[in-house]
């Protein structure tokens, strides 16, 4: 009886240490839950922050080659000046940089505007994806949460249950003892009990 007792309270004990890590456990699991939501959030600033440089620079490069476009009309202005210094005999009306520049000019445009346009689309169509993720990691959260919570009342249930084990196996040694010392042998113990 003695060492079915002490195998009780054995089993308790490893329970009880079970119960304990997995607290330990349950709580490092939250940490680091909450660390990957932070880093998630970080992650997303930055890819938001990475597409707007992106629209920033596509807008960069228009200004720089409309500046270039500029630059060319200047110089052709000059070249067109010293041809006619040099030439004032030829007709030079044929020649108008400032239709090809024009014209280069407006493609460029509507080719940085419609770039800068699907950079925000799928800049906007990412930022909801991943506004997706995160509710559907804040759902898959919320669940592990419940079952966390459904583990601790079982955990309690289990050293509650453990308690009561623990009370009667002291009860039952308690009356054993009792019995023992009183000199008192009933006939339902094992034939295994012998007195010394």
């Amino acid at each position: 009886m003695e060492q079915l007792m002490k195998e009780n309270l054995e089993i308790g004990k490893n329970l009880q240490s079970v119960i304990e890590e997995n607290k330990i456990l349950r709580d490092k699991i939250v940490q680091l839950e909450k660390k990957e939501a932070d880093l998630n959030k970080e992650k997303l600033e930055l890819e938001i922050r990475i597409v707007e440089l992106s629209v920033e620079k596509k807008s960069l490069e228009t200004e720089k080659e409309k500046y270039s476009f500029e630059m060319f009309a200047v110089d052709f202005d000059r070249a067109f000046d010293q041809a006619k210094f040099i030439a004032p005999t030829v007709d030079f009306a044929m020649m108008d940089p400032y239709k090809v520049v024009m014209e280069s000019e407006e493609e460029v445009e509507a080719d940085a505007e419609s770039e800068e346009a699907e950079l925000k689309a799928e800049a906007k169509a990412d930022v909801e994806a991943k506004a997706k993720s995160e509710e559907a990691k804040a759902e898959s959260k919320a669940e592990a949460e419940a079952e966390a919570e459904a583990d601790v009342e079982t955990d309690v249930k289990a050293e509650a249950e453990l308690e009561e084990a623990k009370a009667e196996a002291e009860a039952k040694s308690e009356a054993e003892s009792t019995r023992c010392s009183g000199g008192e042998v009933s006939n339902s113990e094992p034939s295994s009990w012998q007195w010394q």
